[in-house]
């Protein structure tokens, strides 16, 4: 649902597909427990990330090194996370 509401407004997703967005994260955080664990070791990040994207909304290459950032530290963090699912 969410994919398809950015792709059918692109120049207002943001905004228009709130809700959506907001569905897809509660669903991730209660049913993967990866994306739980990531989000709380790379909160930074994504705050930074989604703070970009929200004063790029025109043009969002402008975060693609903001993003590199969030994608370094979710790279970690799984790592991290798998490497604790081992040891159970």
């Amino acid at each position: 649902m969410y994919q398809k509401c950015v792709e059918n407004y692109p120049h207002s997703w943001d905004k228009s597909c709130r809700q959506q967005k907001n569905a897809l994260n509660k669903c991730s955080e209660e049913n993967v427990g990866i994306i739980k664990y990531v989000k709380t070791q790379c909160t930074p990040q994504i705050n930074a990330y989604d703070k970009c994207l929200q004063e790029n909304t025109e043009d969002p290459r402008n975060c693609i090194p903001v993003f590199k950032e969030l994608y370094l530290c979710t790279e970690a963090a799984s790592v991290t996370f798998n490497e604790e699912q081992q040891k159970k």
